[in-house]
């Protein structure tokens, strides 16, 4: 069968790599906000994920560290 779809879910995640977690030291909530990660995401992106032959792609650390669909030189990048 060939895959059909490709699933990709950016910010799917608020995780920060232990040797980048100093970074937050002053204000880790954010990582609980909206900046961090797109609430809900992760669970659609899995439903989807799982419920059709696809690739799928997930950003593993929050996008307060690295944002994977904006160029460094967007105005909108965190």
């Amino acid at each position: 069968m060939a895959i059909q779809f490709v699933f990709s879910c950016e910010h799917y995640s608020n995780k920060i790599p232990n040797e980048y977690k100093y970074l937050f030291n002053n204000d880790n909530e954010i990582l609980k906000t909206h900046r961090a990660f797109d609430f809900g995401a992760a669970a659609i992106f899995e439903s989807f994920a799982n419920s059709f032959y696809s690739l799928a792609f997930k950003g593993e650390y929050s996008r307060l560290l690295i944002d994977l669909n904006r160029y460094l030189s967007s105005p909108t990048l965190f």
